[in-house]
């Protein structure tokens, strides 16, 4: 397994210090956020290159990852056609002052790479399993009945996290009124279905890598990004943010948080 785990890790590594100094060139350091669901591309793209011998399972585990990571990296880059240093990496530079450079690639580059390997858990599973051929049941090397499902269940939070995502981005362009929460489409269901998507498509990813070595230490991946999204960087910072907006306390009342349900009511 150590072998995958390198060849994943300097796949990770060689982007992080092409993005870092790319955000030197154009100074600005929040370019680490497009690069995010790109370490997974290249992380599943080098074990899908560089092991002896590949499989259709790992095949469409980097096809997964692939359009998961692209569609993200587009979204988020599309945004910051024009825009300025997000504020959270701006404050670090005055911040950091003379050291911000070396900081910058530790901090936001390096640590994002480290995380998105661990995160990457899974796809590791699945390359160190059918690469070497170690196991043998009934068919990981063909279509199983369990591998429909996931790829079905990815599907469904592909399609939560991409429309969610579209839903709002129009929403934002035609609101008229400071204040405004969006509360239409999946928004109605789900106070966050963008995030609820992207979690739904990694617990499928890992149901994925199911039945080989490694696999059950691979639900640290869903685990993790469960985790980060529910309790760190995703939901409990935008409840804060728009927690004030007494508008958004009349939506949080009636919607469900994450899962989506039925509005209280019904309306």
């Amino acid at each position: 397994m150590l072998h995958v785990f390198l060849l994943a890790g300097g796949a990770a590594l060689g982007l992080s210090i092409v993005a870092w100094l790319l955000s030197l060139l154009v100074k600005d350091a929040s370019i680490a956020d497009v690069f995010w669901g790109l370490y997974f591309i290249i992380i599943a793209s080098a074990l899908y290159i560089g092991l002896p011998s590949h499989t259709r399972l790992q095949l469409i585990d980097l096809i997964l990852v692939s359009i998961w990571g692209l569609r993200l990296a587009w979204h988020i880059g599309y945004r910051k056609i024009g825009a300025e240093e997000d504020w959270r990496y701006a404050e670090n530079r005055k911040k950091w002052g003379n050291s911000f450079a070396v900081r910058s690639y530790f901090q936001n580059f390096f640590f994002q790479a480290l995380l998105a390997l661990v995160i990457s858990a899974s796809t590791l599973v699945i390359a160190y399993n059918l690469s070497y051929a170690i196991v043998k049941v009934g068919s990981l090397n063909g279509t199983h009945l369990l591998h429909i499902f996931a790829v079905g269940l990815w599907a469904a939070g592909f399609l939560f996290e991409s429309i969610g995502d579209w839903q709002l981005s129009r929403w934002i362009k035609t609101k008229k009124k400071n204040g405004a929460i969006m509360t239409t489409g999946l928004w109605r269901y789900t106070r966050h279905p963008n995030y609820f998507g992207e979690v739904t498509q990694w617990w499928a990813l890992w149901i994925l890598c199911l039945g080989g070595s490694y696999s059950l230490f691979a639900i640290i991946s869903p685990l993790l990004i469960t985790y980060l999204i529910l309790f760190v960087s995703g939901v409990p910072m935008l409840e804060k943010k728009y927690m004030k907006n007494p508008k958004f306390k009349a939506y949080a009342k009636k919607t469900s948080i994450f899962i989506p349900m039925q509005p209280k009511g019904g309306k």
